[in-house]
């Protein structure tokens, strides 16, 4: 069985979000060629960090394409959790239990978590980066059955279901922030560009999304054995996604740790991170194990 509305809704906020994509491209591309060529900085005795902290404001007409995107982006998201809404009340319950749902919802997720962090920081650049690893995993999604089916025994535990996944896409949306803002941090580090933000605040928001996830991260890990022991007899079987989740949040530990004394190579963990966090994600795709249905 398919729930056409929420297909539809799907579609339309995939529609919304590559629209917004291609609309905030064009705002940045014609804002960094209209911009004036770089002069050499010299830091002078009145200079201001705060100000120093903000890139220079877009010129108005990419200005107003750039609002025309990130509205159009919002718009998306809201429609994404229609879809997943509508796909809840179709099947009499909670909507993630497979990769067509998780896909739309970790997508769902990395988009509203952009748009706080934006609310919040103004990082310009954020959205460049994660939009298309949104727009990726709708793509994806796009390309599997919608049809609505049963879970499987294991995942007939709805509570810990609920709580489980909904843990599993608020630290990897989390980590998709912390990614985004080393990219930015590793483009500034090496393009010294007035249009990217400043190292500083890339660095700010980095750290912001990997202390946010972590312990989001521990309570999929603790979640997940809990749950193991109650549907196959162990809390813990060294099953691939197992494995490949417990590295992620290794990698991130170390990166709390790393980041106190070298925040330069610090950056280069939460790249990794995120890789890992694409391998547990996708994982079951091509390693066998218990969790080969998700």
């Amino acid at each position: 069985m398919t729930d056409s509305t929420s297909y539809a809704l799907f579609a339309a906020g995939t529609s919304a979000v590559l629209i917004a994509l291609g609309v905030r491209l064009t705002a940045a591309l014609g804002a960094r060629l209209a911009m004036p060529a770089p002069t050499p900085f010299r830091l002078a005795p009145a200079f201001d960090v705060r100000a120093a902290l903000v890139a220079p404001a877009l010129p108005t007409p990419f200005a107003v394409l750039e609002r025309y995107g990130a509205s159009l982006s919002a718009l998306g998201t809201v429609l994404l959790f229609a879809s997943l809404a509508s796909r809840a009340f179709a099947a009499g319950n909670y909507p993630l239990t497979n990769m067509y749902d998780f896909s739309i919802g970790l997508a769902m997720g990395i988009l509203g978590m952009m748009h706080l962090v934006d609310a919040r920081y103004q990082l310009r650049g954020l959205a460049l980066v994660l939009t298309p690893v949104a727009s990726a995993l709708l793509l994806y999604a796009a390309a599997l059955s919608p049809a609505l089916r049963p879970p499987v025994p294991a995942l007939q535990a709805l509570e810990l279901l609920a709580l489980h996944v909904t843990m599993a896409i608020v630290a990897y949306s989390c980590f998709a922030i912390g990614f985004g803002a080393a990219i930015l941090y590793l483009l500034q580090q090496r393009l010294r560009s007035t249009w990217l933000p400043a190292l500083v605040r890339c660095d700010e928001v980095g750290y912001f999304g990997a202390a946010l996830g972590f312990p989001f991260m521990t309570l999929v890990l603790a979640l997940g054995a809990y749950w193991a022991n109650q549907a196959w007899g162990r809390h813990w079987g060294w099953d691939p996604k197992e494995s490949a989740a417990l590295a992620t949040w290794l990698v991130y530990a170390a990166y709390l740790h790393l980041h106190a004394h070298r925040r330069d190579a610090a950056q280069w963990l939460l790249v990794v991170g995120f890789v890992a966090v694409l391998l547990t994600y996708f994982g079951n795709l091509f390693l066998s194990g218990l969790h080969a249905y998700a």
